[in-house]
């Protein structure tokens, strides 16, 4: 028990072990996985933010070239003054933007706002809604340079655009010249036909107002974003802070446009990011979880198959002590041998028998040892070679004889009786027992035997003389007496006093035949007699009985009943007479009925049956007592016909069927 439970111990302990090095090494896993994809993500994010940041400049620049390569066109143009006609600017501008798809608008505008010159005419009906405070900051410029607007709603498109302007001098006059780009095309140039999912693309002020977004922002976003991009977090390396839209954690990527003040911002949700590995982790998950149950079945099989091999091991040890306790208990000597001839295991009993092998006897010691310490011990003054001899013919009974035999010891006046069987491996199984004192024995109940018996005849012979004497005498004095003049009632009457004397005169003569009985000699004697009448005798004689107890004594008879049989009629009166006895006995209330069939059988014969059934109890059904068959030849048959009778002998215990 204490090495099962330590084996138990050790299989839970290895798979506790297991099971908690696959969580550590799937956590392991999950965490190498979470890290490569997002250090993949950061990565990416980092490419993307300095692609679009090229292309961001590209941009800028073209426009920030082509707005300042214009001043000297313009000029040249014609001077533009409040009270001048600008067509040949108009159509200038309109080249311009026929050669830049980019743009949607260029316009000249006056310190006030007004449209001086423009490519399109709605932008001459409409205007264009730059804030004033954004017209008198360009114009206020000590070094004209590139300005970005915020997104303006074009009146004529409706239409989120940029506005970049710079400051000319035409003339006597200060004008602002400013390109319409819409955020569209800015936001297509940022994205750079770039598909990662859950990115946002934001190009920004450093004071967080916002200009572009390549993910539509919500309506519920501000226009200037907090918190503002830091210098310090512009440097394009990638780290942790809330979207730039949507505020959830993500991975964030910004670096500076050429133009001061102006930014491009990259963010990755995060949920995203770990979406997109969420198929790799449950692999993981899911492997992990196979694996532990494996090692949860195993151990529990392994659990299991312990238990079995304990239960089978205390079966065994049971079975063992079983075993050897009824080794021990045997009034025989055994010995098992193995297939090699050596010694497997023997009981208490064979030591007994021959004590002179008990520093001998092991397991293991071939059969030789035991027969040579056996000539030593048996034939202590013989020579080695009739010791030899002995062990010999000892090997030769042994092997040869493989059965029955006796072994005398101790110059013949102790035989012991030998069984040696082989077994189905071979080896060799042997009973030994000490018939000497048996034999004694069988002689001392022989001769106790004898003489009971032989007590028993003189007694039954002297009884069943004593008796027959005076009943002898009273079949005399009823054969006087039927002789004389009776009345038919009287004549009845010792009728059945002479039928019932030789009834019992019969008995007598089988307890004097009672050596032939047991001889196996008894004969039926044969002899013609009345069924009907025999029957009737027996229930006349028991009516009384029957009567004086308050109970009814019927008597069935079928018609066609042979007249006469040839049969033993003095054994059939003893069967109905236990019969009906016994009927009689065991019935409290009712009666009893004796009923008659017979049936003609193929070789001649007639089967005589009577069934004798009482009501028993009242409450219960009819009981039989016991059914008696005769088999008989009737008279009529022809000389030399073999009579045959069968009895049918009631049990001394009531049987109901």
């Amino acid at each position: 028990m204490r090495t099962e439970r330590w084996v138990l111990v050790v299989l839970w302990s290895g798979a506790a072990l297991f099971i908690a090095a696959v969580v550590v090494i799937a956590a392991m896993l999950l965490r190498m996985q979470q890290t490569d994809t997002l250090a993949g993500s950061e990565t990416r994010v980092m490419r993307f933010v300095s692609g679009a940041e090229a292309a961001i400049n590209r941009s800028f620049l073209g426009l920030d070239v082509l707005l300042a390569g214009l001043a000297e066109p313009l000029a040249e143009a014609a001077p533009i003054g409040p009270d001048t006609s600008a067509d040949r600017v108009n159509r200038l501008l309109r080249q311009v933007l026929r050669q830049n798809l980019m743009l949607r608008d260029m316009a000249l505008l006056a310190a006030d706002g007004r449209v001086l010159a423009a490519g399109r005419d709605s932008s001459h009906r409409l205007g264009i809604g730059l804030p004033p405070a954004f017209i008198a900051e360009v114009l206020a410029q000590a070094t004209p340079a590139l300005a970005i607007s915020d997104p303006v709603i074009n009146a004529a498109t409706a239409e989120a655009a940029l506005y970049f302007a710079r400051p000319l001098r035409l003339g006597m006059h200060d004008v602002l010249l400013v390109a319409e780009v819409p955020v569209s095309v800015l936001a297509g140039i940022a994205a750079q036909s770039a598909d990662i999912a859950g990115l946002t693309v934001t190009v920004e002020r450093a004071n967080g107002g916002l200009l572009v977004s390549v993910q539509p922002a919500e309506p519920a976003t501000p226009a200037r974003l907090r918190p503002a991009l830091a210098a310090a977090s512009s440097t394009g390396q990638a780290w942790r802070a809330a979207g730039r839209l949507d505020q959830q954690p993500a991975i964030l990527v910004a670096r500076p446009t050429l133009y001061p003040g102006v930014m491009l911002a990259a963010s990755l949700n995060l949920d995203v990011v770990l979406r997109d590995g969420q198929s790799h982790r449950r692999l993981i998950i899911v492997l992990a979880g196979g694996f532990i149950a494996m090692l949860l079945a195993a151990a529990a099989l392994g659990h299991a198959h312990v238990k079995r091999l304990g239960r089978a091991r205390a079966e065994l040890a049971a079975s063992k002590a079983t075993l050897d306790q009824a080794l021990a208990s045997m009034n025989d000597g055994l010995l098992l041998l193995d297939r090699d001839s050596r010694v497997v295991t023997w009981n208490r009993r064979y030591v007994a028998l021959f004590p002179w092998l008990v520093h001998t006897l092991r397991v293991g010691v071939p059969f030789q040892t035991l027969a040579e310490v056996a000539a030593a011990a048996l034939l202590p003054d013989d020579t080695p070679e009739a010791r030899q001899a002995w062990v010999a013919q000892r090997h030769a009974m042994r092997l040869e004889a493989h059965g029955e035999y006796a072994l005398p010891f101790g110059g013949n006046q102790k035989v012991i009786h030998v069984i040696e069987r082989g077994t189905p491996d071979g080896g060799t199984i042997g009973v030994y027992r000490d018939v000497t004192e048996a034999e004694r024995e069988l002689t001392r109940a022989k001769g106790a035997a004898e003489a009971a018996n032989e007590a028993k005849s003189r007694f039954l012979a002297t009884m069943s003389h004593e008796m027959r004497t005076p009943l002898n005498g009273v079949l005399g004095m009823i054969g006087l007496l039927l002789r004389g003049r009776l009345n038919p009632e009287q004549q009845r009457q010792a009728e059945l006093i002479r039928s019932s004397g030789q009834s019992l005169l019969a008995v007598l003569n089988d307890i004097l035949d009672l050596s032939k009985i047991e001889a196996g000699r008894m004969a039926l004697e044969l002899l013609p007699f009345g069924p009907v009448d025999t029957v009737q005798e027996v229930v006349s004689l028991l009516a009384e009985r029957a009567g004086a107890r308050g109970l009814t004594l019927a008597l069935q008879l079928p018609p066609g009943l042979p007249p006469a049989l040839r049969g033993d009629a003095s054994r059939l009166r003893q069967v109905l007479f236990n019969l009906i006895g016994n009927a009689l006995k065991f019935t409290e209330t009712g009666g009893v009925t004796v009923a008659l069939s017979h049936r003609a059988l193929d070789d001649g014969l007639v089967e005589l049956s009577i069934k004798v059934s009482d009501t028993a109890l009242a409450s219960m059904p009819a009981t039989c007592h016991g059914c008696s068959r005769v088999s008989a030849r009737p008279t009529a048959a022809p000389p030399g016909a073999t009579a045959a009778l069968a009895w049918g002998w009631p049990s001394p215990a009531r049987s109901c069927r």
